[in-house]
Protein backbone atom coordinates (compact mmCIF):
# COMPACT_ATOMS: atom_id res chain seq x y z
CA UNK A 1 0.00 0.00 0.00
CA UNK A 2 0.96 3.58 -1.06
CA UNK A 3 1.00 6.68 1.53
CA UNK A 4 0.39 8.83 -1.36
CA UNK A 5 -0.63 12.59 -0.67
CA UNK A 6 -4.24 14.00 -1.74
CA UNK A 7 -3.67 15.64 -4.84
CA UNK A 8 -5.62 19.24 -3.65
CA UNK A 9 -5.84 22.36 -5.25
CA UNK A 10 -6.93 25.46 -2.90
CA UNK A 11 -8.11 28.10 -4.89
CA UNK A 12 -9.95 31.19 -5.41
CA UNK A 13 -13.36 31.17 -6.90
CA UNK A 14 -13.40 33.05 -10.02
CA UNK A 15 -15.61 35.60 -11.54
CA UNK A 16 -17.89 33.49 -13.66
CA UNK A 17 -18.24 31.00 -10.52
CA UNK A 18 -19.32 34.01 -8.41
CA UNK A 19 -21.39 35.17 -11.02
CA UNK A 20 -22.64 31.13 -12.24
CA UNK A 21 -25.60 29.28 -10.27
CA UNK A 22 -23.59 27.33 -7.93
CA UNK A 23 -25.40 25.85 -5.77
CA UNK A 24 -23.23 26.23 -2.73
CA UNK A 25 -23.36 30.08 -3.31
CA UNK A 26 -27.03 30.12 -3.61
CA UNK A 27 -27.37 28.18 0.08
CA UNK A 28 -24.51 30.49 1.79
CA UNK A 29 -24.65 33.65 -0.27
CA UNK A 30 -21.77 35.99 -2.48
CA UNK A 31 -21.42 37.92 1.01
CA UNK A 32 -19.16 37.60 4.01
CA UNK A 33 -18.01 40.29 6.27
CA UNK A 34 -15.22 41.32 4.27
CA UNK A 35 -14.99 41.56 0.77
CA UNK A 36 -13.14 39.02 -1.03
CA UNK A 37 -10.77 38.38 -3.85
CA UNK A 38 -11.59 36.78 -7.00
CA UNK A 39 -9.24 34.86 -9.20
CA UNK A 40 -10.19 36.60 -12.22
CA UNK A 41 -7.63 39.84 -13.12
CA UNK A 42 -9.70 42.81 -14.92
CA UNK A 43 -6.83 44.47 -16.73
CA UNK A 44 -3.78 46.36 -16.35
CA UNK A 45 -3.33 49.38 -17.15
CA UNK A 46 0.97 50.99 -17.81
CA UNK A 47 -0.25 54.31 -15.78
CA UNK A 48 -2.49 52.78 -13.08
CA UNK A 49 -1.54 49.59 -12.37
CA UNK A 50 -3.06 46.29 -11.94
CA UNK A 51 -6.97 45.68 -11.27
CA UNK A 52 -8.56 42.80 -9.84
CA UNK A 53 -12.30 41.30 -9.66
CA UNK A 54 -13.70 41.13 -6.36
CA UNK A 55 -16.82 40.69 -4.21
CA UNK A 56 -17.36 43.30 -1.72
CA UNK A 57 -19.02 42.98 1.63
CA UNK A 58 -22.84 43.28 0.44
CA UNK A 59 -21.93 40.14 -2.12
CA UNK A 60 -21.87 42.60 -5.28
CA UNK A 61 -18.73 41.99 -7.85
CA UNK A 62 -16.86 44.76 -8.43
CA UNK A 63 -13.09 45.59 -9.36
CA UNK A 64 -10.58 47.12 -7.68
CA UNK A 65 -6.54 48.03 -7.27
CA UNK A 66 -4.59 44.74 -6.46
CA UNK A 67 -2.99 47.04 -3.77
CA UNK A 68 -5.79 47.55 -1.59
CA UNK A 69 -7.03 44.93 1.59
CA UNK A 70 -9.42 42.73 0.73
CA UNK A 71 -9.80 39.00 1.99
CA UNK A 72 -9.65 36.01 0.55
CA UNK A 73 -12.59 33.03 0.50
CA UNK A 74 -10.46 29.93 -0.50
CA UNK A 75 -12.13 26.56 -2.65
CA UNK A 76 -11.06 23.17 -2.43
CA UNK A 77 -10.98 21.43 -5.63
CA UNK A 78 -10.11 17.56 -5.32
CA UNK A 79 -10.88 14.70 -7.48
CA UNK A 80 -11.20 12.51 -4.80
CA UNK A 81 -12.77 15.40 -1.98
CA UNK A 82 -14.82 13.09 -0.35
CA UNK A 83 -12.08 10.54 0.66
CA UNK A 84 -9.83 13.45 1.82
CA UNK A 85 -12.18 15.03 3.81
CA UNK A 86 -14.29 12.17 5.40
CA UNK A 87 -12.12 12.25 8.51
CA UNK A 88 -12.00 15.85 8.94
CA UNK A 89 -14.39 17.37 11.86
CA UNK A 90 -17.33 19.01 9.90
CA UNK A 91 -20.66 20.36 10.32
CA UNK A 92 -23.72 21.20 8.14
CA UNK A 93 -24.80 25.00 7.81
CA UNK A 94 -28.16 25.54 6.06
CA UNK A 95 -27.71 22.24 4.06
CA UNK A 96 -23.89 22.88 3.49
CA UNK A 97 -21.33 20.72 4.57
CA UNK A 98 -18.44 22.74 6.52
CA UNK A 99 -15.59 20.90 6.81
CA UNK A 100 -12.39 22.44 9.07
CA UNK A 101 -9.05 21.58 6.88
CA UNK A 102 -5.98 23.23 8.70
CA UNK A 103 -5.29 25.83 11.00
CA UNK A 104 -3.93 29.75 10.20
CA UNK A 105 -3.27 32.81 12.64
CA UNK A 106 -5.98 35.29 12.53
CA UNK A 107 -3.84 38.72 11.63
CA UNK A 108 -7.21 40.72 12.54
CA UNK A 109 -8.13 39.49 16.48
CA UNK A 110 -4.69 40.37 18.42
CA UNK A 111 -4.90 38.64 21.79
CA UNK A 112 -3.47 39.37 25.21
CA UNK A 113 -0.88 37.52 26.95
CA UNK A 114 -0.35 38.78 30.16
CA UNK A 115 2.71 36.53 31.29
CA UNK A 116 4.68 35.74 27.84
CA UNK A 117 7.11 32.87 29.93
CA UNK A 118 4.58 30.42 29.76
CA UNK A 119 4.91 30.66 26.18
CA UNK A 120 6.01 26.67 24.53
CA UNK A 121 7.28 26.71 21.23
CA UNK A 122 5.49 24.23 19.31
CA UNK A 123 8.27 24.12 16.27
CA UNK A 124 5.83 25.40 13.54
CA UNK A 125 5.71 28.74 11.81
CA UNK A 126 3.55 30.35 9.52
CA UNK A 127 4.18 33.14 6.67
CA UNK A 128 2.46 36.02 7.50
CA UNK A 129 1.78 39.06 5.16
CA UNK A 130 3.95 41.94 7.00
CA UNK A 131 1.28 44.76 7.97
CA UNK A 132 2.24 48.56 7.93
CA UNK A 133 4.51 48.22 4.66
CA UNK A 134 3.76 50.63 1.63
CA UNK A 135 1.02 49.95 -0.81
CA UNK A 136 3.28 49.43 -3.42
CA UNK A 137 5.06 46.59 -1.32
CA UNK A 138 4.50 43.22 -0.71
CA UNK A 139 6.51 41.98 2.04
CA UNK A 140 6.23 38.11 4.18
CA UNK A 141 6.40 37.57 7.93
CA UNK A 142 7.40 34.54 9.37
CA UNK A 143 6.08 33.43 12.98
CA UNK A 144 6.37 31.27 15.14
CA UNK A 145 3.48 28.92 16.87
CA UNK A 146 3.16 28.54 20.19
CA UNK A 147 1.10 26.81 23.06
CA UNK A 148 -0.11 29.23 25.53
CA UNK A 149 -3.17 28.54 28.07
CA UNK A 150 -4.42 25.50 25.76
CA UNK A 151 -4.14 27.57 23.00
CA UNK A 152 -1.85 28.23 19.87
CA UNK A 153 -0.75 31.16 19.39
CA UNK A 154 1.87 33.44 17.25
CA UNK A 155 3.99 36.22 18.33
CA UNK A 156 4.72 38.81 15.81
CA UNK A 157 7.14 41.72 18.01
CA UNK A 158 4.64 42.51 21.23
CA UNK A 159 1.84 41.64 19.28
CA UNK A 160 -0.23 38.08 19.73
CA UNK A 161 -2.56 36.22 17.39
CA UNK A 162 -4.52 33.19 17.78
CA UNK A 163 -3.90 30.08 15.77
CA UNK A 164 -7.45 28.94 14.93
CA UNK A 165 -9.51 26.13 12.24
CA UNK A 166 -9.49 26.64 8.44
CA UNK A 167 -12.65 25.95 7.47
CA UNK A 168 -14.16 25.18 3.96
Amino acid sequence: MTNKKPKIEVTLLSKEEIEGKSKVLQKVGRSLRKGYWTSTPSFFSRWFGAYEFYVDSSGTLDVDYVNNVCGVRPVLKSDNLDEIIKNCKSETKDGVQIVEYGRFPLIFEEIEINNPSFLQKTGKAYSLPLKDTYPDQFNILSCQEYYYKNQKVVKDGNRYYPVKPIKF
